[in-house]
């Protein structure tokens, strides 16, 4: 092999490094969205649940007959 060659298959091999980083990138960043958003999910569901709770807690007593 010689200088060119060498030079060549060093050039090659740093470029699909460098596409290969990007790709990552992309795809972490892409990731990162997707948590951010079952994140947000999670929260509004755990709200829907706690004011559901509180609903029917609130439903429970009023249709309990009153202490004599």
């Amino acid at each position: 092999m010689n200088i060119q060659e060498f030079e060549h298959q060093y050039q090659e091999s740093i470029s699909k490094i460098l596409n290969d980083l990007q790709s990552m990138a992309i795809v972490s960043n892409r990731l990162e969205s997707n948590i951010v958003e079952v994140g947000t999910s999670v929260q509004g569901l755990n709200q829907m649940v706690e004011d559901f709770l509180k609903q029917q807690c609130r439903t429970q007593s009023s249709s309990e007959p009153p202490f004599e």
